[in-house]
């Protein structure tokens, strides 16, 4: 592939870039690096991204997109998660993840009814794959939906269903078939929130971060709101994992730049961490592997312009852009010493605590979306042909 950008693609990161420097203010960004991860003034400015259509960048004309390609969706996400914006990761699952599939498998009664009020910016989703015995095994799922008369009713638990306290509706997994094999009896639900029987409560992370359990009991489901086939809802699982998994770096490199800056400072004559030589080649070893990142990151992006399967590719990605944030917060809380380990709010921490934050929020990364080991199973199985 060809790495670098064309005149309109760099004409469209301009415009992006112009975009935020008018409107992400820091009321924004507060709110989405804050505990809740949402609040009133990131969604008003979603809103605003969806009257550029930047919901639906890689969405066809027809229903509300630009009809660009996923390598427009990869440099916006990329300038978001740079500028600390919502859109890119958490938020917005709706338009980079459900709305794709329902484009490929949906109705045209569902296309209709879903596809417009993403666009505007008007409803998001959180995903409901993960239970307490099935996290990267998804295919042990064990949520039971029973089909009675025009209804699903629903039962069972989801677990690290991050959005569902600001998202309107669940993308949602069950097993609608218990006998038969576990790949083939599962299907794909979207579930208002709101529906009775549906109770959520907040998991709060080692980060200080909201996630969420989520209970349902009897909870019944119109029929119509089943996407593709019953039973066929694991493979259209695998075509939401692909629209899921272009991971970006801009969040590691805004760390990182602020972490060189950080090394870069000098008060009076005393000595910074720019002095320290070890210090100075563990930073340099990560701005290789960050730009590695990034060029791997790309190529998925490509990958899916171009038509071809980035499931390999994307463990890749995942697995060295994790364990590189986690390698990367190991260097930044060596490099500050001490005072690393001051959280926001405290005036003697470095970047207001961003280094102590992003430490145990790396943590998380390599369990989360599939853990470190199973990425290594795919890249074994499906990229080298080696055994199960």
């Amino acid at each position: 592939m060809d790495y670098r950008l064309d005149e309109e693609q760099e004409a469209f990161v301009a415009e992006v870039r112009r975009f935020l420097d008018e409107e992400l203010s820091r009321e924004v960004v507060r709110e989405v690096a804050g505990d809740e991860r949402m609040g009133p003034h990131a969604k008003a400015f979603l809103r605003k991204m969806a009257t550029k259509r930047w919901l639906s960048v890689s969405w066809p004309e027809q229903w509300g997109g630009l009809g660009r390609s996923p390598i427009e969706r990869y440099l916006l996400s990329e300038e978001l998660a740079y500028h600390g914006a919502p859109g890119a990761a958490t938020s917005n699952a709706g338009g980079r993840i459900v709305a794709p599939v329902v484009i490929m498998f949906g109705t045209p009664e569902q296309k209709d009814r879903f596809l417009p009020p993403i666009a505007r910016g008007e409803i998001d989703f959180a995903l409901g794959y993960t239970e307490p015995e099935a996290g990267s095994d998804l295919a042990s799922l064990q949520m039971r939906a029973e089909l009675e008369g025009d209804h699903y009713v629903i039962t069972g638990q989801k677990l690290f269903s991050t959005a569902c306290h600001f998202a309107e509706y669940h993308w949602l997994a069950a097993r609608t078939d218990p006998e038969a094999p576990k790949h083939r009896g599962i299907s794909l639900f979207i579930v208002d929130l709101k529906s009775p029987g549906v109770t959520i409560e907040p998991i709060w992370t080692m980060a200080g971060e909201r996630t969420n359990a989520v209970f349902y009991d009897q909870v019944r489901v119109p029929r119509e709101n089943l996407i593709g086939q019953p039973n066929q809802g694991f493979y259209l699982l695998a075509k939401a994992l692909e629209f899921e998994r272009m991971f970006v770096t801009g969040d590691l490199r805004r760390y990182f730049d602020r972490l060189v800056g950080y090394m870069r400072e000098r008060k009076d004559d005393s000595p910074t961490a720019a002095d320290d030589r070890l210090a100075r080649h563990r930073v340099a070893q990560l701005a290789i592997e960050l730009q590695v990142c990034k060029q791997l990151s790309a190529r998925v992006a490509w990958q899916l312009t171009v038509g071809d399967s980035s499931g390999r590719e994307a463990s890749v990605v995942k697995l060295f852009k994790t364990e590189l944030a986690q390698r990367m917060s190991q260097v930044g809380l060596r490099v500050m010493g001490l005072y690393g380990q001051l959280q926001r709010g405290d005036a003697r921490a470095p970047l207001n605590g961003r280094a102590e934050k992003f430490y145990r929020q790396s943590v998380s990364s390599t369990i989360t979306g599939g853990t470190s080991e199973i990425q290594r199973n795919v890249i074994a199985t499906r990229g080298l042909g080696l055994p199960r």
